[in-house]
């Protein structure tokens, strides 16, 4: 008996030493009559007193046991609790999914006696399509072989394996926009007008771009947006309201995929006390409550303009609190497979290099960005140059020339490198 119980409600017990003795899956039904069916049909199953019974003393009882199926009920708490059991087994349990035209609390026995002789096969059938709750921790190197094969051949065809920059060159160069890309230059070079580019071109193309704001503010960005898209100065717009443009379709496309906001800790609790808490937490909830917002599984890309200006959400330093929010973009790069666009200052003396020694003051952005780009300017153009990158080459990407007062760059249809310099042709 498993410590912390006094005795052991499951109905025929012993077909846990069987299953792991002989290897074989093993399915769990709610109630003895479902029990006795499955046992019927030449199964081995144990039998809950109730949807709800299972205790998490239980689950060292199957530590051997290689597979479980769990045959509850079709109604809410067969669900409910048939999924928490799962969790609490992990990867080698298995929850029976019921037709949507069954009725409300049909169950093994009931389905037993509708099928009679074909009830092995439907209900084969039905295991074989059991949902996987919780996903294997591991999984083999061979399993992936086919994955990495097909990415190559992307790569390979040119095809974009990530968020279209807007920019011909610049995806040829980097296939798209994947991971932790960091933009790195000097003040008033372009870095949120490159990088802003880019996120409204990602929404006009259908992505949600969150655009974690601390530098310009909504009112700025929005007429930004509007100065990018129809080649108007943002003063014209400012001081002409005739010049303001109409919301035609393509401006309604944008508007209605990019979202400007300014994280607060009132977005995710009316607890001041949670502001102790390590910034990975909170972020990971703030992206957890916009995913709900969105009610969309599409890639989110976000913007954050800029690094530096990122809010202290726990007890750290300057550096320290970079290096938590950097943290933070990764757990949720690896676990939502978001991608984010980092405005990032330089560090001072290190604006002439074209290496990451240039972000050194960054926190610990060199061991985290995918992709880190250097933006220079060189007499009338801005060079990009990658200066990191963990799935593709080093080097410079592109010339663009600035088109400051419409809030736009136009990548350069040629230039020249030599020496490692380029010079843009006209």
């Amino acid at each position: 008996i498993p410590s912390g119980v006094d005795f052991i409600r499951i109905f025929n017990l012993i077909d846990i030493q069987k299953s792991i003795e002989t290897g074989g899956p093993l399915y769990m039904a709610e109630g003895e009559m479902d029990t006795i069916s499955l046992k019927q049909s030449g199964r081995l199953c144990i039998g809950m007193p109730g949807a709800n019974s299972f205790k998490k003393e239980y689950v060292e009882l199957f530590d051997r046991v290689k597979n479980v199926i769990i045959c509850f009920d079709n109604d809410e708490a067969g669900y409910k609790n048939g999924k928490n059991i799962c969790q609490l087994l992990g990867s080698k349990a298995k929850l029976l999914v019921w037709e949507k035209n069954l009725p409300k609390g049909y169950d093994i026995n009931g389905l037993l006696i509708e099928k009679k002789n074909n009830f092995n096969v439907v209900f084969s059938k039905m295991c074989e399509e059991a949902q996987a709750i919780v996903k294997p921790i591991l999984s083999p190197a061979l399993a992936q072989i086919k994955s990495v094969k097909d990415h190559c051949k992307k790569i390979s065809s040119g095809e974009l394996i990530g968020i279209p920059t807007g920019y011909e060159r610049f995806d040829r160069f980097t296939h798209g926009y994947k991971g932790i890309v960091l933009f790195g230059a000097q003040p008033k070079v372009g870095k949120t007008t490159f990088v802003l580019t880019s996120a409204i071109h990602a929404a006009e193309i259908g992505y949600n771009v969150i655009y974690i704001d601390f530098e310009n503010g909504i009112n700025n960005l929005i007429l930004k947006v509007l100065s990018n898209v129809k080649k108007v100065e943002v003063n014209q717009l400012l001081r002409d309201p005739e010049k303001f443009p109409k919301i035609d379709k393509r401006l309604s496309d944008i508007f209605s995929n990019l979202f400007i906001h300014r994280p607060s800790l009132k977005d995710i609790s009316n607890d001041s006390s949670i502001a102790s808490e390590l910034s990975i937490s909170l972020f990971e909830r703030y992206v957890s409550f916009l995913r709900n917002d969105l009610d969309s599984k599409s890639d989110i890309l976000f913007v954050v303009d800029s690094l530096q200006k990122l809010p202290q959400w726990g007890a750290f330093d300057r550096r320290g609190n970079i290096d938590s929010w950097l943290r933070a973009f990764e757990k949720v790069r690896d676990e939502y497979g978001a991608t984010f666009l980092i405005i990032s200052e330089l560090s001072r003396g290190g604006y002439k290099k074209t290496s990451m020694d240039s972000f050194k003051e960054s926190g610990d952005i060199e061991y985290t960005a995918d992709l880190a780009i250097q933006m220079i300017k060189s007499n009338d153009f801005i060079e990009l140059h990658a200066v990191a990158n963990r799935t593709g080459p080093l080097g410079i990407i592109g010339a663009y020339m600035p088109k400051y007062e419409k809030n736009s760059f136009v990548e350069m249809d040629s230039f020249q490198i030599k020496k490692g310099k380029l010079y843009g042709k006209k």
